[in-house]
């Protein structure tokens, strides 16, 4: 690694809410890493826990750490939005209260932005890990666009190798972020569509050789309660609220068809994502139940 007075500033945006049971461990694997100049930018959405006491503590042991607290909650889409707005940094990334990083994350992640010029996204490796630190599982995705030539063809070889939208904890070229990433949206699910955007414009790339541990810190034992909790923390609103994944599909398709690229290309991608969005059995089931749902709700 290079010495930090000659290498790219990275802002590390950690929007915040009620973490107190990891974010010590959190701001101290960030704070670790082998990478030095970094910034964490906090934005805290009005804790109700010491969750603002940890972070006041941090600060004052490290000046690489901002951070504000917000009066009211304003929902996680303006917690997001606010941290990148912040950034300083040639590259950015999200951070979880809760989460942990491979103490070369960072550094294998610009290594490979610095090499690849068109390349927007370096993502690594996701370890689940429980609330004890063991291992569940390995996600062990392999995204690498850059032998894909057209926008739709690397949207697709996105949308077939990401799992669960872990790639939107990876290290972006921040301009690039900034023109793609919305200040806000009423739909649940957007991270799997701003992914989707982000491989339209430039390549995203897998880092192999080092890995982020993604907590799982949710019992949730069904799509219902997965979208009922994202309604309730991204603020979605009137039909989005009542109809989740409908309509969220809906705009989804609304946006891919949008994407630019040849005549070919785009209807190429168009089938696809009817394919994937509204037409496969599971897919359909979801939808049917969430359309139930959201009428039975209206009801009582």
């Amino acid at each position: 690694m290079q010495s930090e007075n000659t290498t790219p500033l990275v802002s590390i945006g950690m929007p915040t809410y009620n973490e107190e049971k990891y974010l010590r461990f959190a701001l101290e694997s960030l704070l670790e890493q082998e990478y030095k100049n970094i910034e964490v930018i906090i934005s805290d959405n009005a804790s109700t826990d010491s969750t603002w006491d940890i972070i006041q503590t941090f600060m004052g042991h490290d000046s690489r750490i901002s951070a504000v607290r917000h009066k009211d909650n304003m929902g996680a889409s303006f917690n997001f939005f606010y941290v990148l707005e912040k950034a300083q940094g040639d590259y950015f990334m999200w951070a979880g209260g809760h989460d942990k990083w491979a103490p070369n994350m960072i550094d294998s992640c610009v290594n490979i932005l610095t090499k690849n010029k068109g390349a927007i996204l370096a993502a690594p490796n996701t370890v689940w890990i429980d609330g004890e630190d063991n291992i569940l599982k390995n996600d062990n995705e392999r995204i690498d666009t850059r032998t894909k030539k057209t926008p739709a063809d690397r949207v697709m070889s996105m949308w077939t190798r990401m799992s669960r939208c872990n790639a939107f904890y990876g290290l972006y070229d921040t301009s690039m972020l900034r023109k793609i990433f919305p200040s806000s949206c009423n739909v649940i699910g957007y991270d799997f569509l701003f992914l989707l955007k982000i491989a339209a414009q430039g390549d995203v790339i897998s880092c192999t050789d080092t890995c982020w541990y993604r907590r799982e810190n949710r019992v949730e034992i069904n799509h219902r309660e997965t979208y009922g909790r994202q309604v309730q923390t991204l603020k979605v609103t009137g039909l989005a609220a009542k109809f989740p994944l409908l309509i969220s599909r809906l705009y989804f398709f609304s946006e891919i068809v949008r994407f630019k690229g040849t005549l070919c290309g785009r209807l190429k991608l168009t089938v696809f994502s009817l394919r994937r969005l509204f037409l496969s059995k599971s897919e359909r089931k979801l939808i049917l139940e969430d359309v139930y749902l959201g009428f039975v709700r209206n009801k009582s």
